[in-house]
């Protein structure tokens, strides 16, 4: 496991883990936020959680043991000599905030690309257009973008461990739970689509129709 080195001194506190003065650099070194669209105000995507799990949570279940992959699992790795400080710690949340804006920057857009790609790949089984694109598509589009994602979400969340074990619920920590939810909440739109595309092409169909995807309630 990563060595981290810890401060005694924990709560709602400036963390200063490896002797230096880090905080007022904070701002600079984690950039600007903004970048994750609303993330600074979750509550927008609160609703579209909430309705994402009550209607794919069997689903959600089945497919999460197709979608482990060894990234993932061994995000914290026990046999991982790296001493980590104050300064590494946030680097390698604003690196995975980074990774996260190159990827998606705008969640609302780029799931809107994802389920555009899945639709695309729906063979043309007929030459009627009321029949054509009826089969289901190639689920490995949006479970692909699903795994990125929760590589990016594990680095950050190394990152985010070891600064409360440094310092506890610090400021620092408090923007690293930021990126983090930020990522999270990009997995779960992403899941959402999944989940009703394993159901079928109508009932994906419909709830598009109907304004009910998740990504079309988050503002």
């Amino acid at each position: 496991m990563a060595v981290v080195r810890s401060n005694s001194n924990r709560g709602d506190q400036h963390c200063n883990g490896d002797g230096e003065d880090v905080v007022h650099g904070l701002p600079v070194l984690l950039g600007d936020l903004h970048h994750l669209d609303d993330v600074e105000e979750p509550h927008n995507a609160n609703l579209a959680t909430v309705i994402s799990i009550i209607r794919n949570a069997s689903c959600f279940l089945t497919k999460r043991s197709k979608l482990v992959s060894a990234d993932a699992t061994s995000s914290i790795d026990d046999s991982d000599p790296e001493v980590l400080t104050l300064s590494t710690s946030l680097a390698m949340v604003k690196d995975a905030k980074d990774e996260l804006v190159a990827y998606a920057l705008a969640p609302r857009s780029f799931v809107e690309g994802i389920l555009g790609k899945y639709i695309d790949s729906m063979p043309d089984d007929s030459d009627d257009e009321l029949t054509a694109k009826s089969s289901t598509g190639d689920l490995s589009v949006i479970e692909d973008a699903i795994a990125t994602v929760e590589k990016i979400h594990s680095k950050a969340l190394k990152g985010q461990v070891a600064i409360y074990e440094m310092c506890g619920v610090c400021p620092e920590w408090r923007v690293s739970e930021q990126v983090c939810s930020g990522i999270r909440e990009l997995t779960i739109l992403l899941e959402d689509i999944l989940c009703l595309a394993m159901e079928g092409t109508s009932t994906l169909a419909e709830a598009h129709f109907l304004g009910e995807l998740a990504y079309q309630k988050y503002q």
